[in-house]
């Protein structure tokens, strides 16, 4: 990458902190993820609350809270899982 567009991305994200927000290249490493998958994501309507902003798209923090608080999976609980909390 290109120093100038390097810089750029170093300010877009320090200005994106600044409105408490991610960028979409910093989500897609949260989510380890392609950037093209965020899009199918805001395409279909099931990814996190965003924001657009010119030709920027920033993902406010606590949007992406609430999207990974609804991901949250309870551990499944089996038949041999009381056996074997008595036996710990």
């Amino acid at each position: 990458m290109e120093r100038v567009q390097r810089d750029a991305l170093a300010h877009l994200r320090a200005l994106a902190d600044s409105l408490d927000c991610f960028t979409e290249e910093d989500l897609a490493v949260l989510a380890k993820s392609k950037v093209e998958t965020l899009r199918q994501w805001r395409s279909r309507g099931t990814g996190p609350r965003y924001c657009r902003f010119g030709d920027t798209f920033l993902y406010p923090r606590e949007g992406v809270r609430d999207f990974l608080a609804a991901k949250v999976r309870e551990p499944r609980v089996g038949p041999g899982a009381a056996a074997m909390a008595d036996a710990l």
